[in-house]
């Protein structure tokens, strides 16, 4: 606990400059449960048989920087070690005493799910193994093979599931950032002109929108843990199940006993409400983490009445404006809504009409052109609550004019509409234009439909090569590449698309064409490479995103507590360091939803491809042939994305949209001559991996102290140090250990 509370102030720069000035008096004592907090953030130790060490706590663990390609290796080595805990474990149900092997599941179980977030953890790990061993032994046992193939249908829905929910949940989590991203910004740009009260220009309902974007962060981690834990365990299953080092009769009996454990195992969780949906935990960290009078004491009748009025017009899906008239309506009637207009109302009518207007969709036509660009500014103004409530009482003039570029921003938002032979209609896109709320049950309906319409545009795109006319189809690829990477976005979806084409080609025809089918096996472990590249991308901006999302969050309520007090500047609690920092939150929250949209595209390219190179209506012949020609589209698409720069790295496209949606002035212009100073002080004495503290010794130690740093040491030093620390004083570790206990919480108060 002691080490845990350490943590928790050191790595926050806010925090460990206060404690470094006032000691432990001067930082706020609203510490997370040192358990519950070392889970979501590495992991359950006791959990580490059946799902190894999560990749954050691999990534947290890694000196001199994280390497994807070090991260591959310690996760092939993370899921043998599991594959041989796992075969241990089912020992005596393989030799016979199964009644000896249900004790251990349930004795099991009834640790497991004592320790922080174990019910939730248990959950998933119970669903994955019935699923799995459900598949394996309906392959074997049932006539044809039909329960595997149901069992198969059954995972790849939950994997469906997992991801939809973690793509939903990361764009809720760049949504919510980019709002409280803004506000900060909005505090900063106020206090050039009129150094007021630092809550002039955030009222309760602004206030409060910070504090309810806390779980969305803390969700959206959760997510990406399942998807890791997911994609684990299925690797480890497979081993165990496929292992032909034992013969047949062992590997089915290793299959049983996972269903076996995943029952007991689901038995206990479900007894004791657990479930994959956090939220009643994440409201248990929210409740620690936010204190009562956070959560509106103290909100005056004005605001309350504001709030209220804005719940009663705004309908459904986030608020309706400020409820009066607007001094102009320009921008409500380019979309063609009311001034009182929902939320989501607005999305829904951006979207349509951005569809309709869409430059891909009309080559040459400036009007088209213009009135795209202007419902784009439109809706960037009225999308945002306090832009749109700026635009509602002083009209147009009153709002920033720092618009993104119209094609990038809605590209960004819902994909191409030009690549949507190629991937659909993005999930996030689907979402936007779904009436009556988004349904998990009906975009699951709706990806299906995207699935089977993609296929079927490819397989008129690739009938010229099948019919035998190879010219005329790869004169076809070139020009379609070309046109494709014209649009916004384009360089980095055409690669996106190229990269995947190529290797489901690369495998279908391996299997085919080579001796035992080697290149169709290598080709095959290629395309785990990508996703699990993609995959591991995704998470890492996933978590970065919803590092800088807090960071930002902590920001805002420091602002607005330090207010009470002392009625000062705006900026009195915000630094240059400070202003600076939320600035370059921005690039992480986008990288975050492109990472997020990439995963959404692989899905889909590789179910498509697999209906179009194993479709049985039609010859082996055929079935060949259009794989042949999948790969000489990827080879063609790759050879014109790479031409100009095409990437699945972000960072060149988010740089530009940052340096559009972020003015000059407001990257350092008018920084204070001891506030850098400050910077370069932080800079030279914290080494890599953020700052080092203020530079001067701390007036109180006990924090540093307690995880085992110099006071100057870096944020990588300080996370470094605390998980070592918490690996080894976890209460899971020192069950009745109250001293182990009580450094555990220490070292979490300080981190």
């Amino acid at each position: 606990q002691a080490i845990s509370e350490a943590y928790q102030v050191l790595a926050d720069e806010r925090s460990r400059a206060k404690y470094d000035a006032h000691g432990a008096s001067g930082v706020e004592k609203n510490f997370m449960d040192a358990g519950v907090f070392f889970t979501m953030l590495f992991g359950s130790e006791r959990f580490e048989p059946y799902i190894g060490t999560l990749a954050l706590a691999t990534a947290a663990s890694m000196e001199g920087g994280v390497s994807m390609g070090r991260l591959g290796v310690r996760q092939k080595k993370r899921e043998v070690e599991c594959a041989l805990r796992l075969v241990d474990m089912v020992a005596p149900y393989v030799g016979g005493d199964e009644e000896r092997f249900r004790q251990f599941c349930k004795s099991e179980a009834e640790e497991l799910i004592a320790v922080s977030f174990g019910d939730c953890l248990l959950f998933v790990v119970a669903e994955i193994y019935r699923c799995r061993a459900a598949e394996f032994v309906g392959y074997r046992k049932s006539t044809l093979g039909v329960d595997g193939h149901v069992a198969a249908w059954k995972g790849k829905k939950i994997s469906f599931d997992n991801h939809t929910a973690a793509a939903g949940a990361g764009i809720r989590a760049a949504g919510a950032a980019l709002r409280t991203y803004r506000m900060v910004k909005e505090i900063a740009d106020k206090s050039e002109g009129e150094p007021a009260d630092p809550l002039s220009g955030l009222s309760a309902t602004q206030l409060k929108a910070t504090q309810d974007s806390l779980p969305i962060f803390l969700e959206a981690m959760w997510h990406v843990s399942v998807i890791d834990i997911e994609r684990t365990i299925t690797t480890v299953t497979h081993k165990l199940c496929r292992d032909h080092s034992v013969d047949e009769v062992q590997r089915l009996r290793r299959a049983q006993a996972l269903g076996i454990m995943g029952e007991v195992f689901m038995e206990v969780a479900t007894s004791r409400g657990g479930s994959k949906d956090p939220k009643s935990k994440v409201a248990e960290m929210v409740a620690i983490m936010v204190p009562p009078s956070a959560s509106g004491a103290g909100t005056s009748g004005a605001d309350a009445a504001g709030e209220a009025q804005q719940g009663a017009s705004g309908g459904g899906g986030g608020g309706g404006g400020s409820g009066r008239a607007p001094k102009d309506t320009r921008y409500y009637d380019s979309l063609g809504v009311r001034y009182d207009a929902s939320t989501d109302a607005i999305k829904k009518a951006y979207y349509k009409k951005a569809l309709r207007l869409h430059p891909d969709k009309n080559p040459g036509d400036e009007e088209a052109k213009e009135q795209f660009q202007a419902i784009s500014e439109a809706y960037q103004v009225l999308a945002d609550e306090r832009s749109r409530a700026k635009y509602d009482a002083h009209g147009a003039s009153g709002v920033e004019k720092n618009f993104m570029d119209a094609g990038v921003f809605f590209t960004m938002l819902f994909g191409s509409e030009r690549f949507e032979p190629y991937i659909g209609t993005l999930a996030l896109a689907t979402a936007a234009s779904m009436e009556g709320g988004v349904s998990m049950g009906r975009l699951g309906v709706r990806q299906k439909k995207r699935e089977v319409e993609c296929a079927l545009r490819l397989v008129d795109m690739v009938a010229p090569y099948v019919g035998g006319d190879e010219e005329r189809f790869r004169q076809f690829c070139k020009s379609e590449a070309e046109e494709l990477i014209a649009v916004s976005f384009g360089d980095c979806l055409l690669f996106v698309v190229a990269e995947i084409y190529r290797c489901r080609a690369a495998e279908f025809v391996g299997y085919r064409k080579s001796t035992l089918g080697v290149d169709g096996h290598v080709a095959a472990w290629k395309g785990k490479k990508i996703s699990f590249d993609n995959h591991t991308a995704a998470a890492g901006a996933g978590i970065r995103a919803a590092g800088a999302a807090l960071r930002t969050y902590r920001m805002v309520k420091e602002i607005a507590d330090k207010s009470e007090g002392e009625p000062a500047d705006p900026l009195s609690g915000l630094s240059a360091t400070q202003l600076k920092a939320t600035q370059d939150s921005l690039p992480i929250f986008l990288e975050a939803m492109w990472h997020v949209s990439v995963i959404d595209i692989e899905r889909t390219i590789t179910t498509v491809t697999h209906k179009l190179c194993r479709d049985h209506s039609v010859d082996e012949v055929q079935r060949l042939r259009r794989a042949q020609a999948l790969g000489i589209m990827g080879e063609v698409f790759m050879e014109v994305a790479t031409s100009r720069g095409g990437s699945k790295d972000p960072k060149s496209k988010v740089a530009e949209m940052v340096a559009i949606m972020v003015p000059p002035s407001a990257s350092g212009a008018g920084t204070s001559g001891a506030d850098a100073a400050g910077e370069a002080q932080q800079g030279a004495s914290g080494g890599g991996g953020g700052g080092g503290g203020s530079g001067r010794a701390p007036k109180d130690t006990r924090y540093y102290d307690s995880l085992g740093v110099r006071y100057d040491a870096s944020t990588d030093a300080i996370k470094k140090a605390y998980y070592k620390k918490a690996l080894r004083l976890h209460p899971d570790k020192n069950p009745g250990d109250e001293e182990a206990k009580e450094q555990f919480q220490a070292i979490s108060e300080a981190y």
